[in-house]
């Protein structure tokens, strides 16, 4: 499974929320026909509010590229980025073991 990891700041505390309702509408409206799309965690930093990490699993990097040229897609990444301090950082990784209880 890829995962890719987001490193970011938010701007202000204020865009949890927005974020959050980007989140639910991307679940109900794209989730289901984006490309390998299989979940996406969102964490808020406990020692720094505006710290922003997310985690989006997908089947693999080529599904995942796939997703990436989807205009609906490049519209929800700009909508994010419009709420962060700058570029986010991209971690691309391989998952290569998951623990759930």
């Amino acid at each position: 499974m890829f995962i890719q990891i987001i490193d970011a700041r938010l701007k202000d505390e204020g865009s949890w929320s927005e974020l959050e309702q980007m989140g639910r509408r991307w679940d109900q409206e794209e989730a289901q026909r984006a490309p390998g799309f299989v979940s996406a965690d969102w964490v808020r930093d406990l020692k720094d509010s505006k710290h922003l990490i997310g985690l989006i699993r997908f089947e693999s990097a080529e599904k995942a590229a796939e997703n990436s040229k989807r205009p609906e897609t490049n519209q929800f990444y700009q909508q994010m980025v419009a709420l962060m301090e700058g570029e986010p950082r991209f971690i691309d990784g391989e998952l290569v073991h998951s623990s759930q209880r």
